[in-house]
């Protein structure tokens, strides 16, 4: 739901703390916010330092470099500017360089006007080959998590609008497999499957985007666990610790029932294993990262997780000591919702950058480093906002047109397309 974090994400840049080495830290939302107000003061050296700072705590932030460009160009520092967008070029990542202000001198340059007409040949790059997998004949459900059932052969697909999961058999057949607002769920971001204690997990937040939301509801947020073949309620674990705010963005169950689940809005990663009374801390706000995507490794011995503005970082378990992931390309790993494990691999969802893109990432023998990036997907024209997916076998299955961004901007539903769900095979 890259709308709705975005907003989260500004909200974080309030808090302060210590950072962590080698991590963000607190400091890093405070850089941001600062930044912002530099830029709204019109005090572009202010906020060039800050930028710098900002830049050592999370490298290979495009969000960063690009307004590094805007603070150079403002200065007149026209080559550091250029320098910048030439990186993002080289990233593979858009702006729109055409409508900035502070550009207005370099459209004189010869390399500017290159390096708009290298962005906007990004900016139109295809490269697809994914099918339709299924649709769900409901425009209105705003499709996001999916999971895979397979004693069952089902697919089970959530709804951040219509707070409900349906079920997806072998035969293309959509039913109810919990109903709109049943036991209090609201909207349905990341789901999944633990086959072996028949469980489906859920992760319910009450926002302005699920039907019959009210500003009293905010709080609710919580982890459900619904018994995979009745569909009854069997858990619901409230998010409360630590802070006040969250949003339960994602989850990743472990081979052993322990499932890890994602607060985007309360930086934080909790764990719960089987038969616990409550929620765990894994990673804790002062490290401040914002998890998005999580995935495990193959031997499940790490846990990565994504993070919009700073990228990827790989958790070793059970230590929960944390690391950032490097590349050794010269390619973004910002931007990335969903996140899946596939061998030593991961396959990444990035709809936080633009052009939205699924990639495969090619990762080191320990986890730490992308050695080679991978398109598998750029501009599908069924995209709309691609979010979640999961790897059955050598066939990915992800959700392609979640339309969540452009509700709310225009909050009308008379043009939003029905969901779709893609089929890639990754061989």
């Amino acid at each position: 739901m890259k709308a709705i974090r975005v907003f989260i994400l500004i909200a974080l840049a309030a808090g302060t703390g210590v950072a962590q080495e080698s991590l963000p830290g607190l400091r890093y939302w405070q850089l941001r916010r600062e930044i912002r107000q530099g830029f709204q003061n019109q005090d572009y050296g202010a906020a060039l330092r800050l930028l710098n700072e900002a830049d050592k705590a999370v490298p290979d932030s495009p969000d960063l470099i690009f307004r590094m460009s805007l603070a150079q160009a403002f200065l007149r520092h026209e080559e550091a500017s250029i320098a910048h967008l030439q990186r993002l070029v080289r990233m593979r990542v858009y702006f729109d360089l055409t409508k900035e202000p502070a550009f207005a001198e370099l459209k004189r340059r010869a390399d500017f006007r290159a390096l708009t007409t290298a962005m906007e040949r990004i900016r139109t790059e295809r490269q697809f080959k994914a099918r339709v997998a299924f649709r769900i004949s409901s425009p209105a459900f705003f499709p996001e998590g999916i999971a895979y059932d397979s004693r069952t052969d089902d697919y089970f697909v959530s709804s951040v609008r219509q707070r409900r999961i349906v079920r997806v058999s072998g035969q293309n057949v959509v039913t109810d497999f919990i109903g709109s607002g049943q036991d209090g769920l609201w909207g349905v971001s990341g789901i999944g499957v633990d086959e072996r204690r028949r469980l489906l997990w859920a992760c319910s937040n009450a926002t302005e985007t699920a039907e019959g939301y009210t500003p009293a509801d905010k709080n609710d947020i919580a982890v459900f666990a619904f018994n995979l073949d009745n569909g009854k309620l069997a858990a619901k674990y409230p998010l409360a610790q630590p802070g006040t705010d969250h949003m339960c963005d994602g989850l990743v169950v472990a081979s052993d029932g322990a499932v890890f689940v994602a607060d985007s809005m309360g930086t934080a990663i909790y764990r719960l294993d089987p038969d616990a009374r409550d929620l765990k801390v894994v990673l804790s706000p002062e490290a401040g990262i914002s998890p998005q995507g999580l995935a495990l490794s193959k031997k499940g011995n790490i846990l990565f997780v994504s993070n919009y503005f700073s990228g990827l970082y790989a958790i070793a378990l059970p230590s929960n000591r944390i690391s950032r992931v490097v590349s050794r390309v010269e390619r973004s790993l910002a931007g990335i919702d969903g996140l899946i494990s596939y061998g030593n691999d991961l396959i990444a969802i990035q709809n936080g950058i633009q052009p939205n893109r699924v990639v495969r990432l090619k990762m080191s023998g320990d986890g730490t480093t992308v050695s080679a990036v991978q398109s598998l997907e750029v501009n599908h024209p069924l995209f709309g906002e691609p979010t979640l997916g999961l790897v059955k076998g050598h066939t990915l299955l992800f959700v392609a047109n979640n339309p969540i961004t452009e509700f709310l901007q225009n909050r009308r539903l008379e043009s939003v397309p029905e969901p779709v769900i893609l089929r890639r095979e990754l061989r």
